[in-house]
């Protein structure tokens, strides 16, 4: 065997790794893709600095740095506020991986439903936005009934239909 014919034979024995080692790492990255599910996307979300864009059923989208505040609760950081957002209700969220937020760290609540939250912005008096579906009313809370919040302006929202509650700064 020549020189030449040896190296052309190592080339391709190169080349026809190469290959086949691309084409696993596709493969391998499809099963990942098909076995991931929406909630290791929020999961995976919450626990990056990444920016993030939460899309709600409602319609609203929150620009910001997603956070944990319960199992059942996503908090959305930025400039002017924390958005708690029921898990049910975000339809999409988009990462903006390597992008940077200039917004202040915020200490989010601790909550287990919404409704949690919303009962600690009632105890804060905080001048909120809470949101279900289509309706978006801003005030400050009067009192949370058993399924009910009462604004002071004496507007009434049924609790089990707010699926986001921002407090602003």
């Amino acid at each position: 065997m020549r020189d030449d014919q040896l190296h052309a034979f190592v080339d391709d024995e190169l080349a026809r790794r190469t290959v086949d080692a691309r084409r696993r790492r596709r493969w391998l990255g499809r099963q990942l893709d098909e076995d991931r599910t929406f909630e290791d996307v929020c999961r995976d979300a919450t626990t990056s600095q990444d920016p993030v864009d939460v899309h709600v059923a409602g319609g609203r989208v929150y620009r910001g740095v997603a956070r944990a505040a319960g199992h059942r609760v996503l908090a959305v950081v930025n400039a002017s506020g924390v958005a708690y957002i029921a898990v049910d209700a975000v339809i999409g969220v988009r990462i903006a991986a390597g992008s940077t937020l200039d917004a202040e760290p915020v200490s989010t609540l601790r909550a287990a439903t919404v409704a949690d939250v919303v009962g600690a912005f009632a105890e804060r008096g905080a001048d909120v936005v809470l949101a279900g579906g289509t309706l978006v009313h801003r005030g400050r809370i009067a009192g949370v009934g058993r399924d009910l919040v009462s604004f002071v302006d004496g507007t009434h929202m049924r609790l089990s239909a707010v699926a986001e509650a921002v407090s602003r700064r």
